[in-house]
This record gives C-alpha cells, structure tokens and sequence, in this order.
C-alpha cells in the first residue's frame, strides 16, 4: 500500500515539474528506485513532491499550471455551486432583485405567476445544465484544451441568452439572468488571461527549440 502511494506521489511530482525540468525528474526517478531498495519509497516521494511543488512557483511552466488550478478551483467551481444551488431552489434567482417566486409584486411587473408558472421546470433544467458546464470547463482547462473551453463557453452564452429571452417574454424581468452572466464575463476574463499567458510562455520555448534545431545545420554548413 505504502509503496503505491509512493509512486503516486512521484507521479504527481513528475507532473508538477513540467517539460522544462525534466533533468530533474530523471534524477528524482533514479533516486527513488534506490530509495525502494532501500525500503523507504514513501519518504523519498513525499520530499521530491514537496521540493516540486515549491519550485514550481520559480519557472513559467509551473506558474501558469498553479494558474490554471486556481481558476478551476476559485473560480469555475465556485460557480457551478452558485448555479446548482440556486437551481435546487426553484426557479433559480428570481427571489433576487425584488422578484418573488410565487407571485408578481404589486409594484412592477415581472415575478412567476398562475400564467407563466409552467416555464419553470423547463427553466430550472436550462439552469441545471448550466450548473454543470463549469464543471466541465475545469475539467478542459486542467487539460489544457483550449478549443473545448471556448466551446463550453460559447455554449454557457448561448444558455444564458435563452434564459434571458425567456424570462423578458414570459415574466416581463430579464434580470434573473444577470447573476449567471457575471460568473461568465469573471471566467472569461481569467480564461483569457491565461490562454494569453500560455500564449506568451510557450514562445520562448518555441524560439529555443528552432534555435536547437537550427545550430547543427549551421554547424553542417
């Protein structure tokens, strides 16, 4: 048991090193199979995880991958729990805003009535699959796949849009929707910021490894 906990923790260390430190993996490898003959795996993997995780901070690699984590956890998680939970309530958010759930205010127009009621379930559904879209979105960002993360947003837009449609025809009060589209535009925002970062860090590895490719071919002529 201890012994695959060990190689666990060497992989994430591996993974939490990057492509750029891959000397360094190389050796903590060799060190842990002697640490395995010497039967301490579990000790030896947990420092090379510790000493991982802190170098990560110091290269762009490591930087943008603690990015991507931190979005996914702070901000598309936070989201899909907001938008979950207020699906569970019913028809989500339309208490916000002076909006009542079962009934319009007597002074202004809009609220879920006897003549709008049976939009509420179809409604909540939109809701619910919105909830689950940053899920989604995390699980592609995590991986790094950036076309699926445009589509899970383009898809969230084209949802929120519906509802807000729905809402200013049935309930003459778009507003419930205004919630779900501040989450989107914080996602966007961070999603855009990394994609842009990931963009400017991949260069100079690029730059460097056409230079690598090119030195020998000099060197040839």
């Amino acid at each position: 048991m201890s012994n695959t906990l060990a190689k666990i923790l060497m992989v994430i260390a591996i993974a939490c090193l990057g492509n750029s430190r891959q000397d360094w993996a190389r050796d903590m490898l060799a060190g842990f199979r002697e640490a395995d003959e010497a039967g301490h795996p579990l000790a030896f993997a947990f420092r090379c995880l510790l000493r991982a995780l802190r170098e990560m901070p110091r290269h762009a690699e490591g930087r943008e991958t603690l990015s991507r984590y931190a979005v996914a956890a702070f901000i598309l998680l936070p989201s899909a729990l907001i938008l979950f939970s207020g699906a569970l309530a019913g028809y989500p958010f339309v208490h916000l805003f002076g909006l009542q759930p079962h009934a319009a205010p007597a002074w202004m127009p809009g609220g879920v009535n006897d003549g709008n009621r049976f939009s509420m379930q179809t409604l909540t559904v939109l809701f619910l699959i919105l909830s689950a879209r940053p899920l989604i979105t995390a699980w592609f960002l995590l991986e790094c796949d950036w076309a699926r993360v445009g589509t899970a947003q383009r898809f969230a837009a084209a949802i929120i849009t519906t509802i807000a449609i729905f809402t200013s025809v049935l309930m003459q009060e778009a507003r419930s929707a205004a919630l779900p589209a501040a989450l989107l535009t914080i996602e966007l925002i961070a999603l855009t910021m990394i994609a842009r970062w990931k963009g400017g860090s991949d260069a100079p590895e690029e730059e460097a490894a056409a230079q690598t490719v090119e030195e020998p071919r000099l060197l040839a002529g």
